[in-house]
C-alpha cells in the first residue's frame, strides 16, 4: 500500500534467472506510480512462469499497456479472478484506461468522454457515476461489444449533433449494458442494440430527442434482448425492435410524439406499464 509499484519481477544479473512466480490472493491498493506488478524480463527466459490470481488491485496505476494489474517487456503472465478498482476518478482517459483491463471505477466529478469507452472483448467494467455526469456521444460512445458495462447512480448525456438517429450508448456482438438508477438524456438517440447484445434499464429515466431504445434491421443475424424494469422513456419515437429477439417492458411508462412502441420483430411482452402518446 501507498508504494512506487507493487512487486517487481527482474532478472538482470547471470545466475540470477527467474523460473517461477506466483500472487495468489494478494491485495494491493494505493500504488502511486505503477501497476500492482512490473516484469522487468529484459534477460530472463521466456520459459518464466508468472501467475496471478484471486487478487484485487484497488487505485493502482494503467503501467506502460494500460492494464493496471501488471505491465511487462515482453512476458504476458497467466490471471485470473482478479479485479481492479478505482475510487475518485476525475478523467475520461482514467475510465477508458481501465475499461481495456476490466474493472469498478467510482466517479469524483463529472466526466466527458474524448474517446469511446469501449472494454477490450470478454472484459467488464462497472461505473458508480456517484450522483455525477458521464458525457457520451455518437463519436465517443458507450460501448459494449463482446464485453459487459454496467452503470449506475447518476446521470449519462449521449448528445449528437451531427444526426438525431445517432446513439451514444451501443450493445453490439454479444455485448451487455445495464442501467440502473441513471438519469440519461439526448438531443439525438440513446441506446442502439444489436448483433446478440442484451440492453437493461432498471430504475432509470430516459430522455431523447428521437430513439430512446433502438434496434437496426439492416443485418438480419440478430438476436437481440431488451429489459426496461421500472423505467421511464419518452421520446419522439422510444422503444423500437425490428430484428429476432425479446422485448421485456414492466413497471414502466414510454411516453412517445410519433409512437409508443414499434414491434416489428422478435417477441415483446409488455406487463403493468403505461404507454403515452403526446
Amino acid at each position: 500500500e501507498n508504494l512506487y509499484r507493487g512487486i517487481k519481477v527482474c532478472d538482470y544479473y547471470d545466475g540470477s534467472e527467474v523460473k517461477n512466480v506466483v500472487v495468489d490472493g494478494c491485495s494491493f491498493k494505493a500504488i502511486s506510480k505503477k501497476p500492482g506488478l512490473v516484469i522487468d524480463d529484459h534477460i530472463a527466459p521466456q520459459s518464466m512462469a508468472v501467475t496471478i490470481s484471486n487478487s484485487t488491485f484497488v487505485n493502482v496505476q494503467p503501467g506502460d499497456q494500460g492494464l493496471y494489474i501488471y505491465e511487462t517487456d515482453n512476458h504476458v503472465p497467466t490471471v485470473s479472478n482478479c479485479t481492479v478498482s478505482l475510487e475518485d476518478v476525475a478523467s475520461a482517459s482514467s475510465l477508458v484506461s481501465l475499461a481495456k483491463a476490466g474493472g469498478k471505477a467510482v466517479l469524483a466529478q463529472d466526466v466527458t468522454l474524448d474517446a469511446a469507452l469501449a472494454p477490450a472483448t470478454g472484459k467488464e467494467l462497472a461505473i458508480d457515476l456517484n450522483g455525477h455526469t458521464l458525457t457520451a456521444s455518437h463519436s465517443t460512445p458507450i460501448q459494449a461489444i463482446g464485453s459487459k458495462i454496467a452503470v449506475s447512480n447518476g446521470k449519462v448525456v449521449a448528445n449528437d449533433n451531427s444526426s438525431v438517429a445517432n446513439a451514444g450508448i451501443y450493445a453490439g456482438e454479444n455485448g451487455e449494458i445495464t442501467f440502473d438508477k441513471v438519469e440519461v438524456s439526448s438531443n439525438a438517440s440513446a441506446f442502439m442494440v444489436a448483433n446478440n447484445a442484451t440492453l437493461t434499464v432498471k430504475d432509470s429515466n430516459v430522455a431523447a430527442a428521437c430513439w430512446g431504445i433502438a434496434t437496426n434491421a439492416s443485418s438480419a443475424d440478430q438476436n437481440v434482448t431488451i429489459n426496461l424494469v421500472g423505467s421511464t422513456l419518452a421520446s419522439s419515437e422510444p422503444l423500437l425492435i425490428n430484428v429476432p429477439g425479446n422485448l421485456n417492458v414492466s413497471n414502466s411508462k414510454i411516453t412517445g410524439t410519433c409512437h409508443g412502441v414499434i414491434a416489428r420483430g422478435g417477441t415483446s411482452v409488455i406487463e403493468n406499464s403505461e404507454i403515452v402518446l403526446n
